[in-house]
């Protein structure tokens, strides 16, 4: 093999790897996210109401929800970013095989052998 084909290999498999580590603890990662979205911001609505600095316990409240729907969507972005960069995902199968269904159909329904 030659240099360029052997780095591009050894890349693939450090990156299949990562992927393989990071789904080890994908699915706890987003569970304690959504408990989190819903134990934290209870929380600080309870303090809200009970203290009398609203708008700190307020300001919190919100932070925290942002803070928290950020890690989650950071947490589905990065396993959409493993599964692109090694095709693993069904959206892009779904799109390949249409736009060969479309080839076939605009040359008149034969495939090339």
């Amino acid at each position: 093999m030659t240099d360029e084909v052997q780095r591009s290999l050894n890349v693939y498999r450090q990156i299949q790897e990562e992927y393989e580590e990071f789904m080890m603890t994908f699915t706890k990662r987003i569970k304690v996210g959504v408990f989190a979205i819903l134990i934290i911001p209870v929380f600080f609505l309870l303090l809200m109401f009970t203290q009398d600095s609203k708008l700190v316990f307020l300001t919190l409240w919100i932070v925290s929800i942002l803070s928290i729907a950020a890690y989650l969507i950071s947490q589905e972005y990065k396993k959409f970013e493993y599964e692109s960069r090694l095709g693993l995902r069904e959206e892009d199968e779904v799109k390949e095989k249409k736009t060969e269904e479309k080839n076939i159909d605009e040359r008149g329904g034969e495939e090339d052998t």
